[in-house]
């Protein structure tokens, strides 16, 4: 295997490792600001997040990118390597994990 395949064999995992922890750490720190008063508003701002997240590669993806829907649809198969289904749950459930570690929600 040479270098560049080697690397590229770790790069998406570790980018979707990354990106997963930042989501998290971001929620973490902002979510007080927003202050939800139940914990279905915290699911809801997941989903909400989850929503916007794929509407916005899709449409970025075809629109703009003029990507094929195929290529768009790689980033969802998790036998690539490729991660990002794992960050999207993330994202959505972020919310919820920390209105009840930070004690945010009853």
């Amino acid at each position: 295997m040479s270098g560049s395949a080697s690397r590229q064999k770790f790069a998406l995992p570790l980018s979707g490792i990354t990106g997963e922890m930042l989501f998290f750490l971001l929620t973490y720190t902002s979510l007080p600001w927003l202050s939800p008063l139940a914990l279905h508003q915290s699911m809801l701002s997941g989903l909400s997040w989850l929503v916007t997240t794929v509407l916005f590669k899709f449409l970025f993806g075809r629109v703009i990118a003029g990507k094929p829907r195929e290529e768009l649809l790689q980033a969802y198969n998790i036998f690539t390597r490729n991660l990002w289904i794992l960050v999207l749950v993330v994202l959505a459930a972020a919310p919820a994990l920390v209105s009840k570690l930070r004690r945010l929600v009853p």
